[in-house]
């Protein structure tokens, strides 16, 4: 689902800035790619345990090339890089999946396909009762944000919008959708 919502939501941004179909789509396509391998880094580096592969000589091992591709694949995403521009949205939910990731750690980074793990991190841990429950939906609300994040990148500015809103509503009124009132 949220990658079908990336994909979707940056088409449409993409086709109201008047981008061709063709660039709409590899656009769109990497961008996906680069969301799943951006959250798949993210990820694997909030293990504690994996903080150590971030520094030499680690960061060489042939175990962790993986990681080091993922982290090139999720450089994908630039090939939009001339449509792209932060705004305040983009900054908000950057934020809100920051703040709940944050969260997510400090519980004890609960896993639903690990029930009744958690994890020892460097800082304190918040006690809540029964973690785990909070495991699949921290990962997906993280999940729909990253990918909310990409799709705020390509937001077209509000002139263009109410543009495009207008000629939404001028065809769905030509195809009988909507009711036309003066």
């Amino acid at each position: 689902m949220t990658f079908a919502f990336l994909y979707l939501g940056v088409a449409v941004f993409l086709r109201i800035d008047g981008v061709s179909i063709a660039e709409s789509f590899v656009i769109c396509l990497t961008s996906a790619v680069s969301m799943v391998w951006l959250y798949e880094v993210l990820y694997h580096f909030s293990f504690w345990n994996s903080w150590n592969y971030g520094k030499p000589p680690y960061l060489f091992l042939t175990g962790n090339t993986l990681f080091l591709n993922y982290a090139i694949i999720s450089l994908t995403a630039l090939s939009g890089y001339k449509y792209m521009k932060t705004n305040r949205w983009f900054w908000l939910v950057i934020v809100a999946m920051t703040v709940l990731w944050i969260f997510w750690i400090t519980i004890g980074f609960p896993q639903y396909a690990l029930p009744q793990t958690l994890y020892v991190f460097a800082w304190p841990r918040v006690a809540i009762g029964n973690p785990h429950a909070w495991a699949f939906s921290l990962n997906s609300i993280t999940k729909l944000l990253l990918g909310a994040g990409y799709v705020l990148l390509y937001l077209p500015s509000s002139q263009k919008l109410s543009v495009a809103k207008e000629g939404i509503r001028r065809y769905l009124i030509k195809r009988g959708f909507l009711d036309y009132k003066e």
